[in-house]
């Protein structure tokens, strides 16, 4: 299993990865083309959580198993309404900020 081999140095660099994915995925939304396309913010978080969905699959390559707990499930049910009105509110933000 991945985890059985994992480290201290796995925590770090999942910490770091992690980090960077979510931490720059809002840079896509703030660009030209999409202010001039004038992309719904709800077809941003399908192409968000489609990547997260197909990315996800990865883990299991490592050799963990697929396990479904109530908290995942939880946090599937947050998920979306809440990246959701973070990309809507991403673009009132940013609007507020250029203007001030």
């Amino acid at each position: 299993m991945l985890l059985d081999k994992c480290n201290e140095a796995c925590g770090y660099a999942a910490a770091i990865t992690a980090a960077i994915c979510l931490g720059s995925f809002g840079v896509p939304v703030k660009s030209e083309v999409v202010k001039r396309l004038d992309v719904d913010p709800l077809v941003v978080q399908s192409y968000k959580t489609m990547m997260c969905f197909l990315t996800s699959w990865l883990i299991l390559l490592g050799g963990e198993p697929l396990r479904f707990t109530k908290w995942g499930i939880v946090s599937g049910l947050f998920w979306v309404p809440g990246k959701s009105k973070f990309v809507l509110y991403y673009h009132i933000v940013a609007y507020a900020n250029y203007i001030c």
